[in-house]
């Protein structure tokens, strides 16, 4: 028999499974959206919807205050 013993009690086999389990947990914890770069004549509202998101939460995510003072050529992301 080895150091890893997966038969028996199953205490290692156990604690395998649960590794896995949170790291599994928390790779999908992760951020997922998309970065967008401002063009001319585009609004915040007209990206939120464009990408399915709200103007809200885009402002939160970048810490945007006063979105007037948004430029173009801008990245921001998108959740």
């Amino acid at each position: 028999m080895g150091i890893l013993n997966f038969g028996g009690s199953g205490t290692i086999r156990k604690l395998l499974i649960f590794v896995l389990f949170l790291i599994t947990a928390l790779s999908c914890a992760t951020s997922y959206g998309i970065y967008h770069r401002i063009k001319s004549g585009e609004t915040l509202y007209s990206i939120s919807k464009k990408y399915g998101s709200s103007v809200d939460k885009i402002k939160e995510t970048n810490n945007i205050g006063d979105e007037t003072k948004l430029s173009v050529g801008t990245y921001i992301f998108i959740p």
